[in-house]
């Protein structure tokens, strides 16, 4: 498994951070190969202890993560304005060191959430309508608005929501 979710790590975050260019055209790393990586990296989690130094410094290395992204930003942007967007999508490397950080600092402090627990059975369905309605870059949440994206019209799916 960890050779596998290296590969994947490499094809699909690391290579898209430093190339500034996905393999796949999937929105900026909401595409399968990236649920599909971001899976395994939580079974990895999930079967495979972390390190001490990393579990102690989760916290602080969120910190990190958000501070680079915010100067890599801001750096790449005042040099040419088109960087930046490529900085901040999901397979950014920072990103996802950034998401596994949280996730690990959300599971040294335990809290439940009736609300968080409701809200959580949504992202599955939320993900698939995203994915059925916007083909390409167009985001149009707006009820009103008729979407038609890879021949499927799918404004009659909003009001349902």
């Amino acid at each position: 498994m960890e050779w596998l979710l290296g590969v994947l790590l490499f094809f699909f975050v690391v290579s898209p951070t430093v190339l500034r260019n996905s393999l796949t055209d999937d929105m900026g790393g909401k595409g399968l190969p990236n649920l599909i990586t971001a899976y395994l990296i939580g079974q990895y989690l999930k079967h495979y202890t972390l390190p001490d130094w990393w579990m102690r410094h989760c916290g602080r290395g969120v910190i990190v993560c958000v501070a680079l992204t915010f100067a890599i930003s801001f750096l790449a942007g005042s040099i040419k304005p088109q960087a930046t967007i490529l900085l901040c999508k999901d397979n950014n490397a920072l990103m996802v060191a950034g998401a596994v950080l949280l996730f690990c600092w959300f599971c040294q402090h335990p809290f439940r959430s009736s609300l968080v627990n409701k809200l959580a059975t949504y992202v599955f369905p939320l993900y698939l309508l995203n994915r059925l309605s916007c083909g390409g870059y167009n985001h149009c949440w707006n009820p009103t608005c008729i979407m038609v994206c890879s021949g499927v019209t799918t404004s009659w799916l909003l009001p349902r929501l």
